[in-house]
């Protein structure tokens, strides 16, 4: 998929995450070639992973929502390689991208892109405390949880490759020096003529 705005007819053959679908073409001939599916994250919205709180409850609800025909307003493709778009149902009068926000199921996020009536979307979901806002404010922002994940791999890496290192390091000075001893013997031996 390019950049630049086309519309796909859908359906969904597998729901990721809150914010992450696998999806086929739709097309009157399918029953002939069968579409290869690709990965699709919703623009404008970012819910919460499965390892945070309500993640499992973000699936379920875009498992309800992403039911049937669908059409997709492709916006680009991400660094994943995945098709980032709007998600439409046939009646094309609430994404669900807008519909998983409104019923407090993800964020509204803005990093990449604004999409029209999100933020006041969120603004209901949060004044009616609606599931990540049942809890108010405290809840870790998914963008935050995967940014400290991160952080913590990177950092027993960086010991981890410090102590490789270290080790070859040593390793190297010890084969070195075992063989520095040995050259200064056989020197030495030939010097006494031992």
């Amino acid at each position: 998929m390019s950049e630049g705005g086309c519309e796909i007819k859908v359906r969904v053959t597998r729901v990721v995450d809150g914010d992450s679908l696998v999806v086929a073409r739709r097309r009157w001939f399918n029953f002939l070639v069968r579409p290869k599916p690709f990965p699709v994250r919703l623009y404008a919205i970012d819910a919460p992973e499965l390892s945070q709180p309500y993640g499992t409850e973000a699936r379920e609800g875009m498992c309800k929502m992403a039911r049937g025909s669908l059409r997709l307003d492709a916006v680009g493709n991400d660094r994943y390689g995945r098709v980032v778009g709007v998600v439409y149902r046939r009646s094309r009068k609430k994404s669900l991208n807008h519909k998983m926000v409104a019923a407090g199921l993800a964020y509204s996020y803005q990093r990449y892109g604004k999409l029209d009536g999100i933020d006041e979307a969120e603004a209901r979901a949060r004044k009616r405390r609606l599931g990540i806002w049942k809890s108010g404010e405290s809840q870790t922002r998914p963008w935050d949880h995967r940014r400290n994940s991160r952080g913590g791999r990177r950092k027993g890496r960086r010991w981890r490759l410090r102590l490789a290192v270290v080790l070859a390091v040593l390793a190297a000075t010890a084969i070195g020096l075992q063989w520095l001893w040995q050259s200064w013997g056989e020197t030495l031996r030939a010097i006494l003529g031992v």
